[in-house]
């Protein structure tokens, strides 16, 4: 009789193992149309977060003009969608925030 195998044991052996930079490059892909797999090969990190922020901060800025545009006849406003999903801090914040 065959050994069975614990699910969780399974799992890791069949299913891919997506951290934040294959997330990262899977969103970008989808917007430029590009194989994740020639983003992870090709690209640098700095490049790919900097994109992805990009992508990111456009798509959440989408929705809150949406969510600013609409005339909701519910009783409450629905609370608003942030703004932007990752900041971009500049050289000068950097100095004064370690000063």
């Amino acid at each position: 009789m065959e050994k069975q195998i614990p699910v969780r044991e399974a799992q890791k052996n069949y299913f891919a193992d997506f951290n934040l930079y294959t997330h990262m490059a899977h969103y970008v892909g989808k917007v430029l149309h590009i194989r994740p797999n020639d983003i992870l090969d090709t690209w640098g990190v700095p490049e790919l977060i900097v994109a992805y922020g990009e992508y990111v901060n456009e798509m959440a800025d989408e929705q809150f003009k949406q969510w600013k545009a609409q005339n909701s006849p519910h009783k409450g406003p629905p609370p608003p969608p942030p703004r932007y999903i990752v900041r971009f801090i500049g050289v000068k914040e950097l100095e004064d925030g370690q000063s």
